[in-house]
């Protein structure tokens, strides 16, 4: 394997924004949600998804561009919703009200008449994906109305989303969907056409499907450089479907990635060997985010073993579980526990994969770790 530059733990640069020459992708997880912030030269700025700052409760891409100094209703050109799950979605919203001069992307599976009518329904939990999707949709309806913006597009496999030339900017910026597949889209139609509430029924919550058919995994190109986001895209051992059509398709000219954010938070549902073998770089930079809700920790221990024997450069925003408790002295624990009804962990910081590097060929990656972030190691 080739070799490349070790993580750091940030020294202090936090709030320093890339210059204009420098591409930037960033991966931002608390434990429960995930978004990936880009830099691609000359200020255009994209956000792939949302997640919130578990102690401010926002979105955690708004606060990052603030914390850098920079205005996300000027500087975001481009957002682009994946999947409708609770953890890539929360916060959505606000983000795109706010970034006014943003084109928005989401899954072409999304444009049925089952899914607008699913907006429609009125028992929706408040903080689901669903709910952002609808205050999505009116933000949208508003603009078109004022004609301020209102720029939507739908990602499918092997479709050009986005390409702006070099004028003025350091480098050819372009980015692709190559999911979700056909069969996908109708999967996903059948799914929604299960959730709309029968008439005369009694009212239940809905939320989106346990099972994601209608992923975007999004391959990006500036310049020479390639970033493949893996989405939460699984893999269903069908030529059809998944990492397999993707694979089999020859459409889209794809290079050799240096950049992998590994699908579905690293679990064996999102993997394929080919994916390693012919779209990425040998030893590339690959990062996820834990998922931990209940019994349900990702990555497993089996999970970590399969990555760190695909690369030695994997990280993540957060250790799975959360970090270990310091231990406390026994009699103050007790006096603790005598006086509290009960303990409970507080999350103090948002964990933050920062990768780094100029448009110039050749130029290396920097890595940062922030919050709680940790490279991927045999103890991870």
């Amino acid at each position: 394997m080739s070799t490349l530059p070790s993580s750091k733990k940030s020294d202090g640069n936090e709030t320093q924004a890339p210059p204009s020459d420098e591409v930037e992708v960033s991966l931002i997880g608390p434990g429960y949600g995930e978004c990936v912030v880009l830099h691609l030269g000359g200020g255009e700025w994209v956000i792939v998804d949302s997640c919130l700052n578990p102690i401010t409760k926002k979105p955690a891409a708004e606060e990052y561009l603030e914390l850098l100094g920079i205005d996300p209703e000027v500087a975001v050109k481009l957002i682009v919703s994946t999947h409708w799950h609770d953890d890539h979605v929360r916060g959505l919203a606000s983000i795109y009200s706010r970034c006014t001069r943003a084109e928005f992307v989401c899954s072409d599976a999304l444009k049925f008449d089952e899914f607008r009518t699913l907006l429609g329904v009125q028992n929706v939990s408040p903080t689901g994906g669903l709910e952002e999707f609808r205050r999505i949709a009116e933000a949208y309806r508003v603009r078109k109305v004022t004609n301020s913006g209102a720029t939507l597009r739908w990602a499918i496999a092997d479709r050009v989303l986005w390409v702006h030339a070099t004028n003025g900017l350091p480098a050819r910026i372009e980015i692709f969907s190559l999911s979700p597949a056909d069969e996908e889209v109708t999967a996903t139609r059948d799914e929604l056409k299960k959730l709309i509430p029968e008439e005369g029924s009694t009212p239940k919550a809905v939320s989106s499907p346990a099972r994601n058919h209608a992923a975007v995994v999004l391959w990006i190109r500036v310049g020479g450089i390639e970033i493949l986001l893996g989405s939460d895209l699984e893999e269903k051992d069908d030529p059809k479907t998944g990492w397999s059509a993707i694979l089999n398709s020859d459409k889209i000219e794809k290079g050799k990635a240096q950049i992998f954010k590994i699908p579905h938070h690293g679990s064996i549902t999102a993997h394929h060997d080919g994916i390693w073998s012919k779209l990425l770089m040998i030893n590339p930079y690959a990062m996820l985010t834990p998922f931990v809700r209940g019994a349900v920790k990702l990555p497993t221990d089996s999970d970590v073993k399969r990555i760190r024997y695909k690369t030695t450069n994997a990280y993540q925003t957060a250790p799975v579980g959360g970090a270990k408790r310091n231990r406390r002295n026994s009699s103050v624990e007790r006096a603790i526990r005598e006086t509290a009804r009960s303990i409970r962990e507080v999350e103090n910081s948002i964990g933050h994969v920062r990768l780094r590097r100029k448009t110039a060929s050749g130029s290396p990656w920097s890595v940062e770790l922030m919050g709680g972030a940790t490279q991927i190691t045999a103890e991870s």
